[in-house]
């Protein structure tokens, strides 16, 4: 697979509490041969910094398949996870939101983040109909 993306990010609403930060990612997945699929996603996610310590974030994911795969017969592919190379998912819409929070110490470099992520719209069954994600960062 061969996977172009773009990422942008941006920093608003300064104020006194804290400021917003605002990213997106947006790419294609192209298959190199006809046994995968191929989609394009684009990744929108918005937190608000709270005395530089707390973040309550929003995200939105969103994913057409734009062509099937020759590889399962299967009606759902796996998302961000995996490309199973599904051969009934063309035109396949998926969107998801997640709901969460990351937390930076301000003793040490650390930061923890956990999302909870649900299926938002969807026409077939899919791996992530329910997703707990937990990032940790170790700065240094």
């Amino acid at each position: 697979m061969l996977i172009p993306y773009f990422t942008i990010a941006q920093n608003f609403g300064k104020n006194p509490y804290g400021s917003f930060n605002f990213m997106n990612t947006t790419g294609y997945n192209f298959r190199t041969d006809n046994t995968r699929t191929e989609s394009f996603f684009s990744s929108f996610h918005l937190d608000f910094e709270v005395a530089k310590t707390f973040y309550p974030l929003i995200e939105l994911n969103w994913r057409v398949y734009t062509r099937s795969g020759g590889n399962e017969p299967l009606n759902f592919d796996g998302s961000d996870l995996a490309n199973f190379g599904s051969e009934h998912v063309a035109g396949l819409n998926e969107l998801t939101l997640a709901l969460g929070f990351r937390y930076k110490s301000t003793t040490t470099s650390h930061s923890v983040s956990p999302a909870n992520q649900h299926a938002s719209q969807r026409r077939r069954p899919a791996l992530d109909e329910f997703r707990l994600t937990t990032d940790v960062i170790f700065r240094y």
